[in-house]
């Protein structure tokens, strides 16, 4: 039997100089499996010399897959005006 999954794939750079520094790369699931991020150094002396830049664009990054993630579960369960905490 055929078994599927559809995920989201979203991936970006932080370019510093015209250079990148950084590569990023996110998998989200759609179907409830499990998601992934990666994070690679592309130019280790460029990413030192720049690190706080650097290091804000890969907060950025991950931030896009926190509210990536937040829009896809708000969509994937009924909305509720009750809350339990």
């Amino acid at each position: 039997m055929l078994q599927t999954t559809q995920s989201l794939t979203i991936s970006g750079q932080s370019v510093i100089n015209g250079k990148s520094v950084l590569s990023f790369s996110a998998n989200i699931s759609q179907d409830g499996g499990s998601n992934n991020i990666n994070q690679s150094t592309l130019d280790q002396s460029l990413y030192e010399n720049n690190i706080e830049a650097a290091r804000k664009d890969a907060a950025d990054f991950q931030e896009l897959i926190y509210s990536t993630e937040d829009k896809m579960l708000s969509k994937a369960k009924p909305s509720s005006n009750s809350e339990s905490r």
